[in-house]
């Protein structure tokens, strides 16, 4: 890719004869998109893989390059971090652990353990049966009581066990 009289430039060496041009990066994805599916013969909704190397003196869109690449790789790789600590959450409850202990294993606060536990049940209600062996009371903050027919519909009271200060 080039940038020549303010408008970039794109060759595909995979395909012979396929180039475009277009005023800005994100025009140019798009043409380079259209130019494969029409050379290659692909369906019109066909999704292209493709990453720019860019030919250019400019060392400053050199370094945004890098940087980009740099950020899709991060991305890609917290993407797998994440399904990863989601199948981990399961295991650990499928376990026995409790919410607390997954975790403080994980680094991750016991709410958002809550919320990858009941992602994975095929039902929304987060009872014992749909995330694993877990209690009611592992599912709820700390301070927050629920009554058995609240649970069901998910609505929290907060506890009143702590009372406020007398005034003099």
């Amino acid at each position: 890719m080039t940038r020549e009289d303010g408008a970039w430039l794109a060759d595909v060496p995979a395909v012979p004869g396929a180039h475009t041009f277009a005023r800005t990066l994100t025009g140019l994805r798009k043409s380079v998109c259209e130019v494969i599916i029409l050379m290659d013969d692909l369906p019109d909704d066909a999704e292209v893989a493709m990453s720019f190397r860019f030919d250019v003196d400019d060392v400053t869109v050199a370094a945004a390059a890098r940087l980009g690449q740099e950020r899709r790789a991060l991305a890609a790789r917290e993407a797998d971090v994440m399904a990863g600590t989601a199948r981990s959450v399961g295991d650990l409850l499928e376990h026995g652990y409790s919410v607390r202990d997954a975790a403080e294993l994980l680094n991750i606060t016991a709410g958002r353990v809550s919320q990858l536990a009941s992602r994975q049940s095929p039902n929304t209600d987060p009872t014992p049966d749909a995330v694993g062996s877990v209690r009611r009371s592992q599912l709820l903050p700390r301070g927050h009581n629920v009554e058995p027919d609240l649970f069901r519909r998910g609505v929290r009271r907060r506890s009143s066990s702590v009372s406020p200060p007398q005034m003099p």
